[in-house]
């Protein structure tokens, strides 16, 4: 019997270990968002509502680490000259957020997450970036661009996609994901 239930709770705990994600401080902040909102892609207040919170959300971090980036691919899109050096700017790819549909009408309601990242770098860094390759990057959060005035045109327009804008920031630490 002591054999039996020894299995059981090995089995039970690799059945609890495997297989569940841990969701991301950004994805697990939407989700709570979409909770209290479930209908900000239709109606006009609660998006209003959405992108209030999002911005207080943002505006809360500036001069602090930049938490919503821990855990996200952020993948090289290009490097710009600026007046001070160079600039890498990245793009998050984080999973979509999702949470239980409360008006049953589809099983889930979904949000599609856009942020951009924008940082300055050195020239040994700007040659060790590749292509289209993904990174993890921390930092401090500097600046904030809620209207994507750098690079605008690399995200996403869909009436679900929660636009984060543009996280500008300092101090960053770049390396390539590991998967």
């Amino acid at each position: 019997m002591r054999k039996f239930l020894s299995i059981l709770a090995i089995v039970c705990f690799l059945s609890s270990c495997g297989g569940n994600e841990e969701k991301t401080y950004l994805i697990q902040y939407v989700e709570t968002l979409i909770s209290e909102y479930p209908n900000f892609a239709s109606n006009e207040i609660a998006k209003r509502s959405v992108k209030d919170s999002i911005r207080n959300h943002i505006e809360n971090q500036i001069g602090k680490p930049a938490s919503d980036l821990i855990g996200l691919e952020l993948k090289f899109e290009k490097i710009l000259d600026g007046q001070n050096g160079k600039c890498a700017i990245f793009i998050a790819r984080p999973p979509m957020a999702f949470i239980d549909n409360p008006g049953n009408k589809s099983k889930y309601i979904s949000a599609d997450v856009s942020l951009i990242v924008f940082s300055p770098i050195d020239d040994a860094m700007a040659a060790k970036l590749g292509n289209h390759q993904t990174y993890a990057i921390t930092g401090i959060l500097d600046e904030w661009d809620a209207d994507n005035l750098i690079y605008f045109d690399l995200l996403s327009t869909s009436s679900k996609s929660l636009d984060f804008g543009t996280y500008i920031l300092k101090d960053a630490h770049i390396t390539e994901y590991s998967e």
